[in-house]
């Protein structure tokens, strides 16, 4: 007997150590906010969020009988989950990420839950603290084609001879608007138990309402398994928050960076492609109507300085306009119609304004964009102007926007150097703006293959990847000094 105690304790020490070296190993992770309710998953939250979940259980035999519970759930960064709960006690976790999922590879963490008190006993009226204290190992693969992703892994219970080892698996579906279902299965006290759930995210996915039951397969059987599980129902309230740990640059890693990266340039592609829209459109209606403007402001004379004061208030019209809520588009379409409709008079005072550093910034760009609604000749020598002076990258964007709207394919040379731009936001805009130009021409907008290999000055492809994180590295360095 004592023999025995020495083995289980040497195999214990040495679980325990594994565990303590993998914990503390460095690994990047995929960050995104699972909908299991029940089993571990390979899924980590994003550095500097929290997610605080609510919960009740009911069996299904007496629904007054209900069980709450409590859990925060807090990322410092995509490497590390911290959760911190009550369940009739005082409950804990902690899971880390050692591989990050690849084409092939699946994800990959380790962890350890219901430290102190165990949340399912809690559930089934169940002490037994030999059940605490939970270690598991857990992966997750997407199959991004059918919108499913795929659980699976093992529970070590140390001190429960019964649970010593107990795999579990999932299938997570997500059918669109936010809604879920997930079949979760895992063994525990030698009876295998399958939950059935469906979850809704709403409020930009800030918030997520949960319910399903527990134990399917002993409740549509109606069989005594002489287990402590009992089947029933839970229902759950969670809320997915961000706090201030996240801007801190020691908690936050190379992903969540990029990440904020790609949701800027998916904003981005997202304002050129309502323009491809725009530009599809027939405009007949609105030429039109801008040409019955532009006869009604024919007699109009003004010169000089109140011509100038009657554009910057309409300028600083359009500003309020943007800014007040609700957001009103007939008025800012009825303002800027009005200034389109002066065409020629007030070109030189918009590259006046765009060009002067010291106006406002939101004043300069939409100065830039109603010299693109103008989109005569001389508006577009103004905005090749504008694009060659300018050093504001915002100012950039916009009028690279404006052109391409134009179609103006003298700007081709300039905008293909800026392609090269050292702001991420240039570059891609005058990627995306360069392409645009080419669908509508008829000669090729870059040289074949081998002239670009005899051109000395001619620049590698660059992965955007690494270019996004040797920026971040670059900013970082930059602040640190």
């Amino acid at each position: 007997m004592k023999k025995k105690g020495i083995l289980f304790s040497n195999k214990i020490t040495f679980k325990t150590v594994l565990i303590i070296v993998l914990l503390f190993s460095y690994s990047h992770s995929k960050t995104r906010w699972s909908a299991l309710q029940i089993i571990p998953s390979a899924d980590m939250l994003q550095g500097g969020t929290f997610l605080l979940d609510a919960d009740v259980f009911s069996p299904i035999e007496d629904f007054s009988d209900y069980v709450p519970s409590y859990t925060l759930h807090l990322g410092f960064s995509e490497r590390a989950t911290i959760s911190l709960g009550y369940a009739d006690g005082l409950t804990l976790g902690l899971k880390t990420m050692l591989v990050n999922e690849q084409r092939v590879l699946p994800s990959l963490t380790i962890g350890a839950q219901n430290v102190i008190t165990h949340k399912q006993n809690s559930y089934f009226g169940y002490r037994n603290d030999s059940l605490s204290n939970e270690f598991f190992l857990a992966i997750g693969k997407s199959i991004e084609p059918i919108r499913t992703r795929v659980h699976g892994g093992l529970t070590v219970t140390p001190f429960s001879a019964d649970n010593r080892y107990n795999p579990f698996a999932a299938i997570e579906k997500y059918f669109g608007a936010g809604v879920y279902m997930t079949v979760e299965g895992n063994r525990l006290d030698g009876h295998n138990v399958i939950s059935l759930f469906t979850s809704v995210r709403f409020l930009q996915d800030k918030f997520e309402f949960s319910a399903g039951v527990i134990d399917l397969i002993q409740l549509i059987r109606d069989l005594d398994y002489n287990t402590f599980t009992t089947p029933g129902l839970k229902v759950s309230l969670k809320f997915r928050g961000s706090t201030r740990i996240g801007s801190m640059d020691g908690f936050r890693g190379v992903e969540d960076k990029i990440t904020m990266q790609n949701k800027k340039m998916g904003d981005l592609r997202s304002e050129i492609d309502s323009l491809k829209e725009i530009i599809g459109q027939k405009h007949d209606q609105m030429q039109d109507i801008n040409n019955l403007i532009v006869q009604l402001n024919e007699n109009i004379t003004d010169q000089g300085a109140p011509f100038e004061k009657m554009v910057s208030e309409r300028l600083a019209k359009l500003k309020r306009l943007y800014e007040q809520e609700p957001f009103d588009p007939s008025q800012v379409n009825a303002v800027t119609r009005e200034l389109v409709s002066y065409r020629d008079k007030i070109v030189p005072i918009l590259m006046e304004t765009a060009l002067e550093r010291g106006n406002d910034r939101r004043i300069r760009t939409l100065s830039v964009s109603i010299l693109g609604e103008i989109g005569n000749r001389n508006a577009s020598d103004v905005l090749l102007e504008i694009l060659s002076q300018s050093y504001d990258p915002e100012i950039k964007t916009v009028t690279l926007v404006a052109l391409g709207k134009l179609r103006e394919t003298r700007a081709i040379y300039i905008i293909r150097n800026l392609t090269n731009d050292p702001d991420d936001a240039v570059a891609f805009t005058a990627a995306e703006v360069l392409r645009t130009l080419g669908e509508g021409t008829e000669f090729e907008l870059f040289e074949p293959q081998e002239e670009l290999q005899q051109d000395p000055d001619h620049q590698p492809e660059i992965n955007s990847t690494e270019f996004v994180e040797e920026e971040i590295l670059q900013d970082d360095e930059q602040n640190d000094q």
